[in-house]
């Protein structure tokens, strides 16, 4: 038997209509946290209300070694700031010192406490010749 042509294509059936929508009342903006995109920071309001700034003026590093020559202490000047420091309380002794003579170290004056034996036989030795 001979196949017979396909039907014709209607055109589908329009949708129903939908029913109205009620009117939705307005919702409250949801409050944004600080790293949504959205939202800017304190800082980047700041910066938008002031006129952009000069750059601020390049530093320069110090030199490490700008005395490279070590300053160089007498035997007897170096008795009396241990003298000095050991009339202080233990608890507060190097720091207070070192500020009443800013050309020492903290680290200086803890050796010369250790050494504090033979820098006075040094001392002694020096005032007797």
């Amino acid at each position: 038997p001979p196949l017979s042509p396909p039907p014709p294509l209607s055109p589908p059936p329009p949708p129903p209509p939908q029913p109205p929508q009620p009117p939705q009342p307005p919702q409250k903006p949801q409050p944004q946290r600080w790293g949504s995109k959205l939202e800017q920071t304190p800082r980047q309001r700041l910066q938008q209300q002031q006129p952009p700034q000069p750059p601020p003026p390049e530093r320069r590093k110090p030199e490490k070694n700008a005395n490279p020559r070590r300053r160089y202490h007498s035997a007897s000047y170096k008795l009396s700031v241990v003298r000095e420091a050991m009339r202080r309380p233990h608890h507060c002794r190097i720091k207070p010192t070192c500020r009443d003579h800013p050309e020492i170290e903290a680290c200086q004056l803890r050796k010369w406490i250790q050494q504090r034996e033979r820098i006075e036989r040094i001392a002694a030795a020096s005032g007797a010749a």
